[in-house]
């Protein structure tokens, strides 16, 4: 009784002594915070990619229908992807120069849905391609803005809410971006199944597709605006997640890191004072000293160009099998619509699985890992439509693996990139632009290649050349993104979504890095002390600007 007393005559501002299994006030506003940012991230998703779903999966159907052959439409496709790949570069820095995030994207997603509506009114024939092509590649640029904006949003909310060790701050629980991220294949899903029985039923033509694409739009914007105005409410800088008022300081900052000039070395360089951790880097950070000498310093990170290589391979390889697999399917092995269907039914289930244990599989294997696993799911896939697949039926096994090459990796190259960015300073939503359009113009690059080896050779030819020639490039890409991190010293940052990347790190005897790493003197990579190995490891970093 007399404990009971005790516990209720404490301040207002202090935890009891007696919990029982409640929670500390300030665990409870964070987990309140974390649960509103991971709903309003997973709304945007199911929002967006249920207009998206019903535009990108009849797109190629209705331009067929207009009468374009083959050949017409992978230059068409070639185009969407070059107007992507040039919004995804182009819009997320003129929002991090305007700090204008939410503006920006607002505007790009509501002049990309009114472009790409006007194809609804195109007459039948190809005596308008070119009227054609411009509101696809336009239609497209302003998608392709708006596409990192509100990814790098998400991500932000993943860097924010991040339950990484730091100097033995108490475990909390942290946001998932498979679980933000699974909502998009379901509301894909149904938004294209009940497209397709409106379709079907009502007997309309396939111009009807873009009025559903058309009413699906507010919608996105609507929780797109609430995702980046709670991440963005000023402009640049993010909301900070509650803190427990008695967790001593150096618990919550980073530790400090050296801020360098372009004049300093690793030397002489003034340690920065400890920063809030308020899931971006600070205000001025792209802004002071320019946005692109920022950017230039993040892309010569020795961990960037096989990082962006691998990353446009793998937009290449998604524009040969996510394209002209079904085409295959149906003009060459005689696949009916029902086999289409349940194949992409049980590819998105498949998805979801996914995402639903991305975070968990990123954090054992790291970026590198999940690339090497996309990499054998490729080939798997490639060499199975190669050589062996001539019933319509097999792409129903084999389609459902889009899963591991494409969707399994995506939340952890999201991470990657705002932790690459964040050891640089460089602006976390422009480098999302950066990561978003490499792949978009490997997905151009795809699409043109594939369209030309399918039109004049064959469906297998093309497969056998990309398992033979893109795969390969590929996996060396991955495999140096490895070997640059083991010798600058950054192999935790191939480990984004660990709790623990140091011990994650140590983990990989399957590496190829790990064998590299192995033969090397471990005089040149360790040192004797914390801070010889911090300072072995901003030497081995570009100065910053």
């Amino acid at each position: 009784g007399s404990i009971l007393a005790m516990a209720r005559e404490e301040p207002e501002d202090t935890v009891p002594l007696l919990q029982g299994p409640g929670k500390a006030p300030a665990d409870e506003a964070y987990d309140a915070e974390l649960d509103a940012s991971t709903r309003r991230g997973a709304l945007m998703f199911a929002a967006k990619w249920a207009q998206q779903g019903v535009y990108l999966s009849y797109l190629g159907l209705y331009l067929s229908y207009l009468g374009y052959p083959l050949m017409d439409i992978g230059v068409l496709y070639t185009l969407l992807m070059v107007g992507m790949a040039l919004g995804s570069y182009l819009l997320p820095m003129v929002a991090d120069r305007a700090r204008r995030h939410t503006a920006v994207a607002l505007a790009s997603h509501a002049l990309g849905t009114c472009t790409l509506f006007s194809l609804a009114f195109l007459p039948s024939g190809t005596a308008y391609f070119s009227v054609t092509a411009t509101l696809v590649t336009f239609g497209n640029f302003w998608n392709g803005g708006f596409g990192p904006l509100v990814d790098s949003a998400v991500f932000q909310i993943c860097a924010k809410y991040s339950n990484a060790k730091n100097s033995g701050a108490p475990a909390r629980r942290s946001a998932d971006f498979g679980r933000m991220r699974l909502w998009g294949c379901v509301s894909w899903g149904v938004a294209v199944w009940v497209t397709s029985a409106v379709v079907s039923i009502a007997g309309v033509t396939l111009r009807s597709v873009w009025y559903a694409y058309i009413i699906l739009a507010p919608l996105t914007s609507y929780f797109s605006y609430h995702l980046l105005s709670a991440e963005f409410p000023s402009g640049a800088k993010p909301a900070s997640p509650p803190r427990p008022p008695s967790t001593p300081p150096s618990l919550v900052e980073d530790p400090p890191k050296k801020q360098y000039n372009a004049t300093d070395t690793p030397a002489t360089a003034a340690p920065q004072p400890p920063r809030e951790d308020t899931g971006q880097p600070p205000k001025d950070r792209g802004h002071s000293a320019g946005l692109l000498s920022s950017l230039r310093v993040w892309v010569s990170l020795p961990l960037v160009p096989p990082f962006l290589l691998s990353l446009f391979i793998l937009g290449a390889l998604f524009a040969t099998l996510n394209t002209y697999v079904y085409l295959w399917a149906v003009d060459t092995l005689g696949a009916s619509y029902v086999t289409i269907g349940t194949a992409t039914v049980l590819l998105n289930l498949c998805e979801i699985v996914v995402f639903l244990y991305s975070r968990q599989a990123a954090a054992v294997l790291g970026v590198h890992g999940v690339l090497y696993l996309s990499v054998v799911a490729y080939g798997v896939r490639l060499f199975a439509y190669a050589y062996w697949v001539r019933d319509p039926w097999w792409i129903v096994v084999f389609e459902p693996l889009h899963a591991l090459t494409f969707s399994l990796p995506m939340g952890t190259l999201g991470t990657f990139t705002t932790k690459t960015a964040d050891e640089v300073g460089a602006p976390r939503v422009s480098a999302q632009g950066l990561r978003t359009g490499t792949m978009n113009a490997g997905r151009a690059a795809g699409f043109l290649v594939s369209a030309y080896l399918f039109e004049y050779f064959s469906a297998t030819f093309m497969f056998k050349w990309m398992a033979f020639i893109a795969m390969p490039i590929m996996f060396a890409g991955v495999v140096a993104l490895e070997i640059a991190a083991v010798k600058a010293g950054l192999s935790e940052v191939l480990f984004p979504d660990s709790d623990d990347p140091t011990a994650a790190h140590k983990r990989r005897p399957w590496s190829v890095g790990w064998r590299f790493e192995k033969s090397t003197p471990s005089s040149s990579r360790a040192s004797s002390s914390t801070d010889e190995k911090e300072e072995g490891k901003e030497s081995m970093l570009p100065p910053r600007v």
